[in-house]
């Protein structure tokens, strides 16, 4: 899946841009990576700060081992 489509579809639900969907997750992503690195090492294997797709992957593939 791409992240375009991931984006659009947010932005569909809640009647905003995708570009502003994207913006929001990377900035999340961001914010959050500066804070507390060590989680997203220790969690998700990251060594540097993740992408959105890379993250939304990385989430996904553990929800679908908890399933």
């Amino acid at each position: 899946m791409k992240m375009n489509t991931i984006c659009d579809k947010i932005a569909r639900d809640y009647h905003v841009t995708s570009s502003r969907v994207d913006r929001c997750m990377r900035t999340s992503i961001d914010k959050a990576y500066k804070q507390h690195s060590d989680v997203y090492e220790t969690l998700y294997d990251f060594e540097e700060k993740p992408t959105c797709m890379n993250l939304i992957a990385r989430i996904a593939e553990e929800i679908m081992q908890i399933s």
